[in-house]
């Protein structure tokens, strides 16, 4: 069995702990199974901190000369023949038909949200060449009809999303639009629920954590999503920056340990270490730890899995704190965070602030919220083994749909 896996996200702690936990579950499962990993112009670095298996393949093809024009225009205008053109798309073509089963690797919202062309086209060429397709764990949507270019991207993943062998979605907002538009799918929750990692805490981030209780804040620039462009970044900051005040007031024990969830990102709006640099330095308290972008995700889990709760306006972070049994806070700036709390039943911790930033009003009774959801949230044994069992019973189906090929 040769199973491709396109379209991995890189440079976020959150997709690395996707990504690790199913291909630990896929080696497990399928012992013989040989698995191979595609990207096109990666960072090498990245590639590297996301290798979790020794019997796995990462190929990384380079980019060439407008790459992704082809890849984008072949796609929009249904002028397929000139991806065979571009000899870098000639070698993920062939890639493509030397494989049994081409899986869309777990990520974010690049079906809708983000309106990622080059996510559409290499699951279109598996589409074209009669290849069994999997696309797992993942969220899609909102569509929108407002322009032509959007309008064609709507009408090609839905196309897809009808023709997939297997859907899996991981949250309950996407899965009442697939129930919508009349897609067949498993129900699942985010892939890094298959795995639960016991690794040590490196001894030199104890050193900068200390010997004190602490709590986690997962902060988020925001502004690199395509809902807050238009919302000034000193107005993202002001608001994470009162989060740490109130944090320091009212509980003056407790150390504040921030987590950057990016990293190895060139363009400033996506670096969190950054951020939480800035963050840091401007509150000026030594009861603040920013721990360094170069710990696995792995070291991420284990360090939320020793806190007093998390504050997470990260969606992976929210994951690891579930995963870990910590009690959170969760501040909720896209559905697929709120729809996954939905499905495990979990909306009393939830602090939404997608609609805040243009309102001192709504900025203020937010942070409101969080001081009056601190107090009373507790952790959850059931609702982590919900999402475990969720999560396990979606993959046995996919190894038996697999297996039964």
């Amino acid at each position: 069995m040769r199973i491709l896996i396109v379209n991995q996200p890189l440079n976020n702690r959150g997709d690395e702990s996707a990504h690790k936990a199913l291909i630990r579950s896929i080696i497990r499962a399928l012992p013989n199974a040989h698995v191979q990993v595609l990207f096109v112009g990666s960072n090498e670095d990245s590639i590297r901190q996301f290798t979790v298996h020794s019997n796995v393949q990462y190929t990384n093809l380079k980019k060439g000369k407008f790459y992704s024009t082809f890849m984008k225009n072949g796609l929009y205008t249904g002028l397929f023949s000139i991806w065979n053109m571009h000899p870098t798309i000639r070698k993920v073509m062939k890639i493509i038909q030397h494989s049994d089963v081409v899986l869309c690797a777990p990520g974010g919202i690049c079906m809708g949200g983000f309106y990622n062309w080059q996510h559409l086209a290499y699951l279109y060429i598996a589409k074209r060449m009669n290849k069994k397709i999997v696309y797992y764990g993942r969220s899609f949507g909102p569509f929108s009809d407002e322009t032509k270019r959007k309008r064609r991207f709507k009408e090609i993943s839905y196309e897809l999303l009808h023709t997939f062998d297997f859907l899996a979605i991981r949250d309950q907002m996407t899965e009442r639009l697939a129930d919508e538009i009349g897609v067949r799918y498993f129900s699942t929750v985010d892939a890094a629920f298959l795995d639960e990692p016991q690794i040590q805490i490196p001894n030199e981030v104890h050193s900068m954590i200390g010997t004190g209780e602490y709590m986690v804040l997962t902060p988020n620039v925001l502004v690199w999503h395509y809902s807050y462009k238009n919302i000034p970044q000193s107005v993202i900051h002001n608001f994470f920056e009162s989060i740490i005040k109130l944090m320091l007031k009212e509980y003056p024990t407790l150390t504040i340990v921030m987590l950057p969830q990016t990293f190895n990102y060139k363009k400033e709006i996506d670096n969190d270490y950054n951020f939480l640099c800035e963050l840091k330095m401007s509150i000026g308290s030594d009861r603040i730890v920013v721990i360094p972008d170069t710990y696995s995700s792995d070291i991420q889990q284990s360090i939320i899995s020793k806190s007093k709760f998390i504050i997470g306006s990260r969606y992976h972070s929210i994951i690891f704190a579930i995963n870990m049994n910590r009690p959170f806070v969760v501040l909720i700036y896209e559905h697929k965070i709120s729809g996954l709390l939905e499905k495990l039943d979990k909306r009393d911790c939830m602090v939404e602030i997608s609609d805040i930033f243009n309102s001192e009003q709504k900025i203020n009774k937010a942070l409101l919220q969080i001081s009056q959801l601190l107090p009373v949230i507790s952790d959850d044994a059931q609702m982590k083994e919900k999402a475990r069992k969720i999560s396990n019973d979606c993959f046995d189906q996919f190894i038996s749909w697999v297996k039964a090929m």
